[in-house]
């Protein structure tokens, strides 16, 4: 549901929190409730929004038909869409979405879920390819088996390239490439027995006919979902902003950026005073205005210099200034403003949402009900508020959907008392070494007798600091009889501590969804099962 409320000009936040042990979920608000918000989203009037220069009805019916087109022709590319091309209503939608990742198993779980909601309400499951954001590691972590212990190991699927938005990052070392799904399934079977990466990376492999990385892996990912039974549409965000109405969408914000920024902003100061949150760039920076110059929520480059900035526009009563305010400015009429858009889009200038636009446009104009991680839906709790603020509109409730999955879900808890009670015991050894002695010792059964001896000893007071000399000597004197003892113990602790760091490395729920063995596929689908039952 939507996290943030209005009561005055206070907001409310409910606290989200990952799951934390194997195979818990977090699903908000809980399956008992989901048809009747489905309902409650689908029912929603919209007659008084203040779209000054769109009709919102029209824009949600092209928008939709528009996303519903796109997707089909992308993802036929690479898996079966005849699940699509039925008796589905494609006015109704369901969305998620994510960046072209290796992201974890919890991730994952949401297009489990979101392929199962399409079915149980017979309209689109769509997943939107979030390429838009920055590709900044081309490697991934996962724990490797030595002959004592499990550490991390980071294997690259491509060399380090420029900091580009995932749409721009083309593969630089295709022997890399390929190789990275065989040295992956190398370095974890030792811990799983048929890892996912196996027939994923073939997928992916087959599937980077334009060498864009994050097409390949997502498309690779989708191919696998669509063997394994679910049924997803996706779609890029390059792709979905080359329609008509995500340029119509656009330009209703930036003909009335004013506006906007006053709204956006106001909304980021309530929610960082309700969170008490001082720094100026959590949870995103306030947009700006310099001058005639006011910062945009969306991102601007070129195809031939892809390295995204803000975009900035200066308005005038018949024309509109685009600028990333250092190498590019570009005047066109307000006429048009849309049209010109979408024109743009289709040139070498890439005109792209910013996180929150995202699903502001996916909630208010694609989708009947958008499916979150928790990031996603702490984001989303300010979206709430700006739709409602500045296109006066309820937006759609959304589910926010995780789930904990880990490589070692047995690994014992109790390490740490262990080590505890040992470290106690080495603290005995110290102060108490007779506690340890073995028999037949007559030298060791001398010394503790001595330091009984000083033990019950009434001195005055001035003098009390040499019987604690004689204790401490004591004892001092009888460590070479419990070395052994201390050796022991140490060499337990050090053990200890091994198999602490193994299962704390293994007890992760991070780690990339193909490095489990493929049973987690069917285990998903339980978890998915269940909750909808």
């Amino acid at each position: 549901m939507s996290g943030l409320a209005e009561t005055g000009s206070a907001m409310r936040y409910r606290r989200m929190r990952a799951p934390q042990q194997h195979g818990e979920v977090l699903h908000l608000p809980p399956a008992s409730e989901i048809d009747s918000l489905w309902r409650r989203n689908g029912s929603r009037q919209i007659s008084n929004n203040r779209f000054a220069h769109s009709n919102l009805e029209q824009l949600k019916r092209r928008g939709r038909t528009e996303l519903y087109n796109a997707a089909i022709e992308y993802s036929r590319q690479h898996r079966d869409v005849s699940f699509a091309t039925g008796s589905l209503d494609v006015q109704q939608i369901v969305m998620a979405g994510h960046q072209p990742t290796l992201f974890h198993a919890g991730v994952w779980y949401k297009n489990f879920v979101l392929s199962a909601l399409g079915s149980r309400y017979n309209c689109l499951a769509i997943n939107l390819v979030v390429d838009n954001d920055i590709c900044a590691t081309t490697s991934l972590s996962l724990p490797w088996h030595e002959p004592d212990s499990v550490t991390l190991k980071s294997i690259a699927y491509d060399q380090r390239g420029p900091i580009v938005p995932f749409e721009e990052r083309r593969i630089l070392d295709d022997q890399i490439f390929c190789a990275f799904g065989h040295q992956v399934a190398d370095g974890i079977r030792p811990l799983v027995n048929r890892p996912i990466v196996e027939k994923l990376w073939v997928k992916t492999v087959a599937n980077r006919n334009e060498q864009n990385i994050g097409w390949a892996i997502a498309r690779g990912r989708h191919a696998l979902e669509s063997e394994i039974g679910l049924h997803t549409l996706e779609l890029p965000i390059s792709n979905l902003t080359q329609t008509s109405a995500f340029a119509s969408f656009a330009a209703e914000i930036l003909l009335r950026l004013d506006e906007f920024i006053a709204i956006y902003n106001q909304v980021l100061a309530d929610y960082r005073r309700t969170h008490r949150i001082r720094s100026r760039f959590q949870p995103v920076p306030e947009l700006q205005r310099d001058g005639r110059w006011h910062e945009s929520p969306f991102w601007i480059w070129q195809s031939n210099r892809p390295q995204r900035r803000s975009l900035f526009i200066s308005q005038s009563a018949v024309s509109i200034e685009l600028s990333n305010r250092l190498d590019f400015e570009l005047t066109i009429p307000l006429a048009d403003l849309a049209g010109m858009i979408e024109e743009l889009q289709n040139s070498d200038i890439r005109i792209r949402p910013k996180a929150l636009m995202t699903t502001l446009f996916s909630r208010t104009v694609l989708s009947d009900l958008f499916i979150h991680g928790i990031g996603g839906s702490k984001y989303d709790q300010l979206t709430d508020e700006i739709g409602r603020r500045f296109f006066g509109v309820e937006l759609p409730e959304y589910l926010t959907i995780t789930a904990t999955m880990k490589l070692n879900p047995e690994c014992p808890t109790d390490f740490r008392s262990r080590i505890s009670d040992l470290e106690s015991q080495l603290r005995g050894l110290e102060f108490q070494p007779e506690r340890f002695l073995e028999s037949g010792q007559p030298r060791a059964t001398e010394i503790v007798a001595r330091k009984w001896d000083w033990i019950d000893r009434e001195l005055p007071r001035g003098q009390r600091q040499q019987r604690h000399a004689g204790i401490v000597e004591c004892n001092r004197q009888l460590q070479p009889f419990v070395q052994r003892k201390k050796t022991e113990f140490e060499e337990m602790i050090k053990q200890l501590e091994e198999q602490l760091e193994t299962c704390r490395i293994l007890g992760s729920r991070e780690f990339s969804f193909c490095l489990f063995d493929e049973s987690l596929c069917a285990d998903l689908d339980k978890l998915n099962r269940n909750w909808l039952t």
